[in-house]
């Protein structure tokens, strides 16, 4: 199955950007989200007395900063930075990430998936991507307090959508690269990308068809 034209798809292929697009893409997305998070946390963590609950966040911290290495490290190989594997396993990963984000911030991030389905590395990458992207977008730029996620497959399609109630000062910071790579990423597998301000809320809609993956539902 493929979305029809009108949905946003395009005849692109899975990973079909150039090398250096693609290692600059994967750094921005990937990397520099968390390590925006470890900078918040940093920053949060010098207005606060010494004490064990302190000593908890510079854990998750040295946690998340630990990870973007890790990326970094994959990326500047070559590699998928995940290895993909059934939706349930790939949602933890995701839901991982939400929790620190939770942890390392005023935020609080609610996170439901549903659905059984077969994901290979790059489209976990692009899973991961988009939802970095998306949690440090609501922050920085809309000061969300309230963020939902929702990983399903349904239909023989594989949706990410992730819902804040921030209040953009400027919606034109749409505009900005990180939300041009979930679009590209979405379109590389057949995909579309549809980020709306709605009257206080901001709503992300990240859908692909799982046909475009080469693997099965289950």
């Amino acid at each position: 199955m493929t979305f029809p034209d009108h949905l946003g798809a395009a005849a692109a292929e899975p990973g079909r950007w150039g090398p250096e697009p693609s290692i600059n893409r994967q750094l921005h997305d990937l990397v520099v989200p968390q390590l925006f998070v470890v900078s918040t946390g940093l920053a949060a963590l010098q207005r606060r007395e010494v004490t064990p609950a302190n000593q908890t966040l510079v854990r998750d911290l040295a946690e998340v900063a630990a990870q973007a290495l890790g990326d970094l490290r994959a990326i500047s190989r070559g590699r998928p930075v995940h290895g993909g594997g059934a939706l349930d396993r790939v949602a933890d990963r995701l839901r991982l990430s939400a929790e620190t984000v939770t942890r390392l911030t005023d935020c609080t991030v609610d996170f439901v998936t549903s659905g059984e389905a077969v994901i290979p590395g790059a489209l976990e990458d692009d899973l991961a991507a988009v939802t970095w992207e998306s949690l440090t977008n609501a922050i920085r730029h809309g000061g969300a307090t309230a963020i939902g996620i929702d990983l399903r497959s349904e239909n023989e399609s594989l949706s990410l959508i992730i819902t804040d109630n921030g209040r953009w000062i400027d919606v034109s910071d749409a505009a900005s690269s990180g939300i041009e790579g979930m679009r590209d990423r979405a379109v590389a597998w057949h995909g579309r990308a549809v980020i709306d301000h709605g009257d206080g809320t901001t709503r992300v809609v990240w859908r692909i068809p799982l046909d475009a993956t080469g693997h099965s539902l289950t």
